[in-house]
């Protein structure tokens, strides 16, 4: 096996943090004040009636591990980009992007 030849062992070639984050609800931990049992957007999750969202918060928040879970367990799609790359250019062009795929 070669160093660089993760072919065979995919999983192993993510990073550590992406390893270990939660794929289900069920598991996540964090932002309780939306996503705890009972609020809006786990039910709006269970019933996959959830619409387009922006997180926005610090880096560290989760954000990515809950818009994957989403995605996940919607029939959603997770479009993510950097809070420093987000300007109205490049949300016409996800939103264009989206409307070519429909």
């Amino acid at each position: 096996m070669d160093l660089f030849d993760f072919n065979e062992n995919e999983e192993h070639a993510k990073p550590l943090a992406e390893r270990m984050r939660a794929n289900i609800l069920k598991d996540f931990v964090g932002q309780s004040h939306i996503a705890a049992e009972g609020f809006f957007l786990r039910r709006a999750i269970s019933l996959d009636r959830l619409g387009s969202c922006i997180f926005w918060e610090p880096p560290g928040c989760r954000k990515t591990t809950l818009a994957n879970i989403i995605a996940a367990q919607t029939n959603g799609e997770f479009l993510g980009s950097l809070g420093y790359e987000i300007r109205s250019f490049k949300l016409r062009l996800l939103s264009i992007e989206e409307q070519m795929r429909r």
